[in-house]
């Protein structure tokens, strides 16, 4: 049977490496920078990312600081500053229910839990209001005695508008005021429950690296990493960035589930092609001659189209017709093979050698 050749299985081996390489090599580019991670990550050393300001703090003697990437409905810490940077502000003028009973939940567990907000319009839901299966949305203001407010400051066209806070519930301690339109605005509140606090900070772009290194607002930022036991943690988990523990997962977060469907493409092309020939099969091949050699093959073609009554008297006229085209051979010569054509019954291979010997003139 014929083996098939190595090198389309050696191609394909190859070209999967090469694959495999580019993708590493495109997902240690974008982690390079962070441009992988959403804004406002830790992880992210770019201008829209968190990265200075977690690593001042790292560097601060006393201070414990760590990321979180567990889902907040089954993190428990206790005893530390907990920082949500980049919530989105549209959500949380409105937020589900379950937003605020999280946040609650690990101030009272002794954590202070500092919310920063970043800019975004508003949701719209286009669900009806009476579908069971739409989360139920409490305003701050209604919950917890605090609303956020916009303030458009620029004309430009497109320009996001600055975030404040208005506090309504006297349990609310500010934390610091800004300047805004010729008029001091609050734009960071702190307030109680039980063991622990709840801290919201209306703009977080202070938190950024680009600001860090422009125009940084130190007050601000020690009023958001105060932490009674040195301990600070930064989560990710909010931001989409969470623990999976698998290749699937690390897909997804880098948003490659296309690589999956090539390697599986991949995959099943060597599979057929290593089950069915993509060319037609080969023919059988001739069996190899036997080792008899020339004499007895020669015998057995002049029995498969000769008689062997009529085989003496057919080679004695090729030999007749041939010898006027051989000179060399003598009358003797001549008169000896037609004595051997004439014989008795021969062994064909026997004579095919007497014949030959005779006619080089060795007998």
């Amino acid at each position: 049977m014929p083996t098939r050749p190595k090198w389309p299985a050696i191609v394909l081996a190859a070209s999967l490496a090469a694959a495999a390489t580019g993708f590493w090599r495109m997902y240690t580019l974008a982690a390079a920078d962070g441009a992988a991670f959403p804004e406002y990550s830790s992880l992210r050393s770019d201008k829209q990312g968190a990265l200075a300001f977690y690593l001042s703090l790292s560097e601060l003697p006393g201070m414990h600081v760590r990321r979180n990437f567990e889902p907040v409905q089954s993190w428990k810490p206790t005893g530390a500053t907990l920082l949500f940077l980049g919530e989105l502000s549209g959500t949380w003028m409105e937020a589900p229910l379950e937003e605020f009973d999280a946040a609650e939940r690990l101030a009272k567990a002794g954590n202070r839990v500092v919310i920063v907000l970043r800019y975004s319009r508003r949701p719209i839901i286009a669900k009806p209001a009476k579908d069971p299966d739409r989360p139920k949305l409490v305003k701050p203001a209604d919950r917890w005695g605090i609303s956020i407010r916009e303030i458009t400051v620029s004309k430009q066209r497109n320009a996001p508008p600055l975030l404040v806070l208005d506090a309504q519930d006297s349990n609310w301690s500010p934390g610091a005021y800004s300047k805004i339109l010729e008029k001091e605005e609050l734009v960071a509140a702190e307030r109680r429950f039980e063991s622990g606090s709840v801290a919201i900070i209306a703009s977080g772009t202070a938190f950024l690296n680009v600001s860090l290194r422009d125009k940084r607002d130190t007050s601000l930022l020690a009023w958001a990493a105060q932490s009674s036991q040195g301990r600070i943690v930064f989560d990710e988990a909010h931001l989409g960035t969470t623990t999976s523990g698998s290749v699937a997962g690390l897909i997804r977060r880098f948003r490659l589930e296309w690589t999956l469907a090539v390697f599986i493409l991949a995959g099943l092309l060597f599979v057929w092609r290593q089950s069915s020939p993509l060319l037609p099969p080969r023919p059988p091949e001739p069996p190899k001659p036997s080792p008899a050699g020339a004499q007895t093959g020669l015998a057995g073609l002049l029995r498969r189209n000769t008689s062997e009554a009529a085989l003496p008297a057919l080679l004695s006229g090729l030999f007749d017709q041939g010898i006027r085209f051989q000179p060399a051979i003598t009358g003797p010569r001549a008169a000896a093979v037609r004595q051997l054509l004439s014989g008795p019954k021969p062994d064909w291979a026997i004579l095919w050698s007497r014949l030959h010997r005779t006619l080089r003139g060795n007998s």
